[in-house]
Order: structure tokens, then sequence, then C-alpha cells
């Protein structure tokens, strides 16, 4: 997305988690040709990913490619390191819910490959991701969430 090497962006980063959301795939992307990635609050819920410092060129680069503010806004939430710190972040939320479409696998492979870099960041924690064959996803349709299908690795 901002055209920078994995080690440069890996420099700005720290795994953390999100206390309170889920990922939940519901909002269709033509680009991707199936329904994409947002963040959703549940209870008791936890998501994992990193977090990245961007300077203002590349967030002004990475909110057009997230279609800030028509397709997603920006919401202000507290990350927690995995030393239990917890600090300011934000994160890209959907403006509104469509109708479900399955996520393409390329989509999905990428969305692994961010939850992956969690764990890549961290030394000595296993990854659940090394030999993963499938994928379960969780959907929201209206204001439901559902966890649907298990998805094969393409």
């Amino acid at each position: 997305r901002l055209k920078v090497s994995k080690d440069y962006l890996l420099a700005k980063s720290f795994p953390c988690s999100l206390e309170g959301y889920t990922r939940a795939y519901g909002r269709i992307s033509y680009t991707w040709g199936g329904s994409v990635a947002t963040m959703v609050p549940q209870e008791g819920a936890r998501a994992f990913g990193y977090a990245c410092k961007l300077n203002s060129e590349e967030l002004e680069i990475l909110n057009g490619y997230e279609g800030y503010p028509t397709c997603y806004r920006r919401e202000k939430v507290e990350l927690k390191h995995p030393n239990g710190s917890v600090v300011p972040g934000e994160v890209y939320i959907a403006n509104n819910d469509e109708e479900y479409k399955d996520p393409c696998p390329k989509y999905l492979t990428a969305c692994q490959k961010t939850e992956k870099a969690y764990y890549d960041l961290q030394t000595g924690i296993d990854n659940p991701y090394a030999s993963h064959e499938e994928v379960k996803i969780t959907v929201k349709r209206a204001s439901n969430l559902e966890e649907v299908f298990v998805y094969p690795r393409p």
C-alpha cells in the first residue's frame, strides 16, 4: 500500500491488540471483488495486529487507499502493547454496511499477512499462522456478527 520496504515498515511498527473489537468482513470492495475487513465493536473480543507510526505523507497515501473519509472513517482507540502498556492510536472503521459477499482469496491472504506480522514482530511467541491451513472468518450482516465458514488458503 505504501510502497515501502518491509524492513522500513517493521522498524516503524509494533505488535498490539485492540480490546473490545473484532475484525469482520461486511463492506463490498469492487477493487477486491468481495467483502473487505473492518473493525467492529464486540464485547469480550480482542483483535490482533500491528500499529505503524506514519508521517503525514504516508497517512495521506493510506487514507486514499482506504477510501477515507467516504468509505472508512478513522476512530481514536487505545492499543495494547504486549508489554501491557496502552498507547493511543487510530483504526479505520467502515462507514456503512452493505450486503455481504465472500472475500476473495487474495484479500484473505493479505489479511493473514497482517495478522502474521503481529507474531513476526515479537520474539519467543508461537506463530499460529506458520502451518495454518484454514481460516474461520466473522462477517457482518446489517448489525449482526456471525462466523460463517472455514476458507481454505489459496
